[in-house]
């Protein structure tokens, strides 16, 4: 993977109007992790200031995803950028800058997490991003859900018009768009009949 094509991601959901309706390709994990940082700021930026997220297990989120982050950035092609490009890749974090923006989102932002997971609840709460659902949970910013059926549905995250949607789980490949209010709200629906196949984690 090239750094200034990762660079470069990083600024193509938005032009001179703002986010843009074009279809994304998300494909590597740490494209995952930009994707789901804009999601979390673009979902601030709505009404409702709430992100749905169905997952497996939460993973993008965990201790254990910021190696392998690190790993793909370490093992990025650096040696095209110049001057301004060089201090920006040496500053770029995506996995801090992800569990930040989860922070600011239920802290700061007033924002709300809906979250159903598969599998491996009782692990999650092992990890440093536990401290935040905690915390958001007891202020009811973050409700989650444990789903009781193996379903295959793929796992997606959505706002109000945005959207990612995974095509594998375990390459972390995804499509999606940032303004696209009806497949959003279809995404939601789901979400909505996925919750009724769950339960909630009690506080």
């Amino acid at each position: 993977m090239d750094a200034l094509q990762v660079l470069n991601y990083t600024q193509q959901f938005k032009d001179e109007n703002g986010y843009n309706s074009n279809i994304y390709y998300n494909d590597s994990i740490l494209h995952a992790t930009i994707i789901l940082r804009e999601l979390l700021i673009k979902a601030a930026q709505e009404n409702s200031k709430t992100l749905n997220m169905y997952c497996g297990k939460f993973s993008l989120f965990r201790d254990e995803t910021q190696r392998k982050v690190e790993n793909v950035k370490l093992d990025c092609d650096s040696s095209t950028l110049l001057g301004e490009q060089i201090v920006k890749w040496a500053e770029f974090k995506p996995f801090d800058e992800l569990q930040k923006q989860l922070s600011e989102f239920i802290n700061d932002k007033n924002g709300t997490l809906n979250l159903i997971i598969e599998r491996d609840f009782e692990t999650l709460q092992k990890n440093k991003v536990w401290g935040i659902l905690k915390a958001g949970m007891e202020n009811n910013r973050v409700r989650i859900f444990i789903l009781t059926e193996k379903l295959g549905v793929g796992h997606f995250a959505v706002t109000e018009e945005a959207y990612r949607i995974e095509d594998s789980d375990d390459n972390k490949t995804a499509t999606g768009c940032f303004v696209d209010r009806e497949n959003a709200s279809i995404l939601n629906d789901n979400f909505d009949s996925l919750k009724k196949l769950s339960i909630k984690v009690a506080v």
